[in-house]
């Protein structure tokens, strides 16, 4: 299967348009520190690669390519991945498939947490009809053949400093109706042990705490005037976000602080800092949350007021 999707992928005419994109040319691996932002840098905050059970490795950056691979590009694209809410964005590079959206070209597969082979969407009878998304988040998905499958869904671990969990794309097809032997179409699994979170000048980022946490969680309530602390990176003109803070909302205040919430969480309160993109000129937020109470749900995934309780899974 897989030398047939390579000569198909090969065969299409925006295939020949996204390798002229993609320059190759010979010169030394760029440093994975800058002292500030250059057309050289990625502005993902992934580096590596995911694993895919049938393609091969979805590289996260340019950088990430051109330390794994013999030949070099030019092409700048990154992913990144938002730890408070679990998602991703950007752009991806596999070399069977070639462009893997996480959400730069297609905006819903961020909030849907899933990406997309952009080849199989926009061209799908070259690719047999395979199914395009990647499937990110802890979902059942179920496949044409009717068999269900659950998928664990990628995250971030302070724990162990790495991604768990895995994805899945494709379907199973019946190959030997006789034998009932299922074969899988697609990337299959795809797992991100191989990908870390990194830091690089180009990027812009507001990294908002409540004590000390993205997520709060204090089992008694309420939670008396929390303090919340910001440090930023490459932005500026920081306005309060939420009505919740000591400073009314739409204060304009520095890019880095502390001050104390003018509130009593109970059960749950989110404090949010909009700031401006030194470089993109976008609304860069940081986002924080409170929350507090007896849990439901049991299990790995307890929660109060509709958010997982930090103490049973960091987020």
């Amino acid at each position: 299967m897989k030398s047939t999707t390579i000569n198909t992928f090969l065969g299409l005419g925006v295939s020949f348009a996204m390798i002229a994109t993609f320059i190759f040319a010979g010169f030394s691996h760029p440093q994975t520190t800058y002292a500030q932002c250059t057309s050289n840098d990625d502005s993902g905050n992934l580096y590596g690669y995911a694993d895919t059970e049938n393609f091969g490795r979805i590289y996260m950056s340019r950088t990430s390519w051109n330390d794994f691979e013999a030949t070099q590009t030019t092409q700048p694209f990154s992913v990144s991945y938002n730890r408070q809410n679990d998602t991703w964005s950007g752009r991806g590079w596999n070399e069977i498939m070639g462009w893997v959206d996480f959400g730069e070209t297609n905006s819903d597969n961020i909030s849907l947490r899933r990406a997309e082979f952009e080849s199989a969407l926009a061209n799908p009878g070259d690719y047999g009809n395979l199914v395009p998304q990647i499937y990110l988040g802890d979902e059942n998905i179920v496949l044409q053949t009717g068999e269900t499958i659950s998928v664990a869904g990628v995250a971030y671990s302070t724990n162990s400093g790495s991604f768990v969990g895995s994805g899945w794309n494709g379907d199973y097809t019946i190959a030997n109706v006789g034998n009932g032997d299922d074969v899988a179409v697609g990337a299959g699994e795809i797992t991100f042990a191989n990908v870390s979170l990194v830091e690089s000048p180009c990027q812009e980022y507001v990294d908002l705490l409540v004590n000390g946490e993205e997520t709060y969680y204090q089992e008694t309530c309420p939670i008396t005037n929390p303090t919340l602390t910001w440090n930023t990176t490459n932005v500026n003109n920081c306005v309060i976000g939420s009505d919740n803070w000591s400073s009314p909302q739409g204060t304009s205040i520095g890019t880095s602080g502390s001050q104390n919430a003018n509130v009593s969480v109970n059960p749950s309160e989110t404090f949010s800092l909009n700031c401006t993109g030194t470089q993109s000129g976008n609304t860069i937020q940081g986002i924080a949350i409170a929350v507090c109470g007896p849990t439901t749900g049991g299990g790995d995934d307890p929660v109060v007021d509709n958010v997982v309780a930090p103490d049973f899974k960091e987020v």
